[in-house]
């Protein structure tokens, strides 16, 4: 979706479940406002696995 904001999710498996730990919103540049910083998906993962790792993951 080049137009559409999507969110990036970083899921964590327990017993075999699946359980989603974290997530952030992915805007393209068009869609973001004033004040809104662009993130790439790459750069939104890396933020929520440095996260994951801070939290004891």
């Amino acid at each position: 979706m080049e137009n559409g904001i999507v969110s990036v999710v970083a899921y964590g498996l327990l017993d075999g479940i699946n359980c989603p730990l974290l997530f952030e919103l992915f805007k393209p540049q068009k869609r973001l406002k004033e004040g809104d910083t662009y993130k790439t998906k790459p750069q939104i993962v890396a933020e929520l696995v440095e996260e994951i790792v801070r939290l004891g993951f």
